[in-house]
């Protein structure tokens, strides 16, 4: 299996926004696209939990099904 660097490597270059969750739904990685399509840096991604990124980025009618992917 890679290392995050090797997997941090890929993803930097995708052509797709891609954000990476561990197994508790915090978010440990993203790439540049996905900084531009959710207009939150970095900074202000890792660390923090998938369902708390949603209520910033996700409309109120959709949140519901986002909110089922951390539920599971």
């Amino acid at each position: 299996m890679g290392t995050h660097i090797e997997h941090s490597q890929i993803i930097e270059h995708l052509a797709d926004g891609v954000i990476v969750f561990d197994a508790s739904g915090t978010v440990i990685d993203v790439n540049p696209i996905y900084e531009k399509l959710s207009r939150l840096t970095r900074q202000e991604l890792i660390g923090q939990h998938g369902l708390d990124i949603a209520r910033k980025i996700v409309s109120p009618a959709d949140f519901d099904n986002v909110a089922t992917v951390f539920k599971a």
